[in-house]
């Protein structure tokens, strides 16, 4: 989901969420079948160590639109 809104002539704000749930669907194995790396079911993790992915993003940006040198212009953060 996304948010646009202009908050005056020239600053606009902008926001996003969205949620993500993966998931292995079949086990893996590294090398022989008896190095089972992950299994069927298993969330799909970012890192090769560590947490999985958190399943919901948010962001939130800024942005200031102006004329320089006779151009379009725009900062964002």
């Amino acid at each position: 989901m996304n948010l646009q809104s202009r908050i005056g002539e020239h600053l606009k704000f902008d926001a996003a969420i969205g949620y993500t749930e993966g998931h292995f669907t079949k086990n893996a194995f590294v090398g022989n079948v008896l190095d089972q790396a992950v299994a069927k079911g298993d969330q799909i993790s970012g890192l090769s160590a560590g947490p999985a992915i958190p399943p919901w993003t948010i962001t939130a940006a800024l942005e200031y639109d102006f004329t320089l040198a006779a151009r379009d212009a725009y900062l964002s953060i």
